[in-house]
């Protein structure tokens, strides 16, 4: 018995497969090696980004180098954080909008951050709280701050009582992680569009 079938044109861009148990538990372990990370490697391989005294990411040390050298924008603090110079902590997020997103360019352009996609994501403590600033959708890992995303599933439920999960395989000429498993349909959460009209742009 079919519970959820769809058809979504988006699939034309991408292969399916159905994965059988042994397969979906090591799914399942990868995703819980994925969600597993301590204080010890949070310290030891990342610093803070701070913004108005609010935890909202964490950066490589290579990449908090990086930024210290846009010494007009971002600073490491005497705590070992990455935060505003302080000429740009008092701008509104418009502003602080504007400087990130020349930082941003810079490094796309020095080939630091690439697959650009000219999509903003909202920089914020959680899902419903008014954007701190926006950034380039490229750039957003790279800071370490929290995205959020669209994900459309599917499963088949078989005359046995077995489950299966439909898994899509990303296009090989995707900009990020082409080739790798994926949701049937899923995308990140850009500002200004509600989540169900994201998932009808992402079809």
């Amino acid at each position: 018995m079919i519970v959820i079938f769809i058809i979504l044109l988006s699939m034309k861009f991408a292969s399916s497969l159905i994965l059988n148990k042994n397969q979906m538990n090591g799914l399942f372990q990868r995703i819980m090696e994925n969600n597993l990370i301590n204080d010890k490697i949070l310290k030891s391989e990342f610093l803070p980004f701070k913004v108005d005294d609010d935890t909202l990411g964490y950066c490589r040390i290579d990449f908090a180098k990086v930024l210290e050298s846009f010494e007009d924008v971002f600073i490491v603090n005497n705590k070992n954080e990455i935060e505003f110079h302080n000429s740009i902590k008092t701008f509104n997020s418009d502003d602080k909008t504007k400087e990130v997103a020349k930082v941003a360019l810079s490094l796309k352009q020095q080939g630091i951050i690439n697959g650009w996609r000219d999509e903003l994501f909202p920089v914020c403590d959680n899902f419903s709280s008014k954007p701190k600033f926006l950034i380039e959708r490229a750039a957003y890992a790279s800071f370490g701050v929290r995205g959020y995303g669209v994900h459309v599933n599917g499963y088949v439920k078989h005359y046995n009582g077995d489950i299966s999960l439909w898994v899509a395989r990303r296009s090989s000429t995707k900009q990020t992680w082409p080739g790798m498993l994926d949701h049937i349909v899923a995308g990140g959460q850009p500002y200004g569009i509600s989540p169900t009209k994201n998932v009808v742009k992402e079809c």
